[in-house]
């Protein structure tokens, strides 16, 4: 390489661009904006411009004006990214509901304002909180998930319904069992229908005469249902699952842009 003597890291990086030129391409010549850059000295000594040369005319990018000179992000404030890191990039803030300075994140605070809080009320506002949660779009005046606000917090809900079902069929049967134990007791009978003597009872225009049994100790019943032909059972299942309703998942950070 054609380097001078005590060349300066400016020059040398000059140089160097202008033996790549002549290495490449022998007949190739200095184009007006590479004359100009190797004039003003705007390369390091690796050749590479120091820095970006303004644009002839500026542009909008995404309505962000660009003319060359300085690095843009067309991503705007409030703006929700979710990143499979545990730290928040450089220009965002960690979407944990925190209150924040009004003035130092006047952007985010001129398009968020106080929906997800008021902070101290005077020179802080609140982040949306979205650790843990599941995100549900704005219904908008669809009418599906409708009397929301932007913003708003929903609790965890299941769809109304119940479970049904029947048992195998067991055919013709009877149930039989015993009933539970009375203590010592006995029972009245009637004894005859219109006769004389002092347990007379009048009962609808009758006159029934009753006794009662010998009693027979503390004791129970045996007894017999009548068969119902075949027929099935109706049940309910037992309660199972956790203590939250929820799709399969992964856990992202979820940030928002100031």
């Amino acid at each position: 390489m054609n380097k001078p003597t005590g060349a300066t890291a400016e020059s040398a990086g000059i140089t160097k661009v202008i033996d790549s030129l002549i290495s490449k391409d022998r007949l190739s010549a200095l184009s007006a904006n590479q004359g100009r850059i190797l004039n003003e000295s705007k390369l390091d000594k690796d050749g590479v411009a120091k820095a970006a040369a303004k644009l002839q005319q500026a542009r909008n990018i995404n309505g962000v004006p660009f003319d060359g000179t300085v690095d843009i992000n067309v991503t705007p404030a409030g703006a929700i990214q979710f990143f499979a890191q545990n730290t928040e990039p450089t220009g965002w803030l960690k979407a944990n509901g925190a209150a924040i300075s009004r003035k130092t994140y006047a952007n985010l605070f001129a398009v968020i304002g106080t929906i997800y809080g008021v902070g101290d009320g005077k020179t802080t506002f609140n982040l949306p909180d979205l650790r843990g949660e599941f995100i549900r779009v704005w219904d908008d005046g669809r009418n599906i998930d409708s009397g929301r606000a932007i913003g708003t917090w929903q609790s965890d809900q299941n769809l109304k319904h119940n479970h049904s079902g029947t048992t195998l069929e067991s055919g013709w049967h009877d149930h039989t069992g015993w009933t539970g134990y009375n203590g010592e007791h006995s029972h009245r009978l009637p004894i005859s229908v219109g006769g004389a003597g002092p347990n007379f009872e009048s009962n609808g225009g009758n006159a029934e005469r009753w006794e009662n049994t010998y009693s027979s100790g503390n004791h129970n019943h045996f007894f017999r249902t009548d068969g119902n032909g075949n027929h099935t059972h109706r049940f309910s299942t037992d309660i199972n699952g956790g203590n939250e309703a929820r799709p399969r998942n992964i856990a992202l950070l979820a940030c928002i842009k100031t």
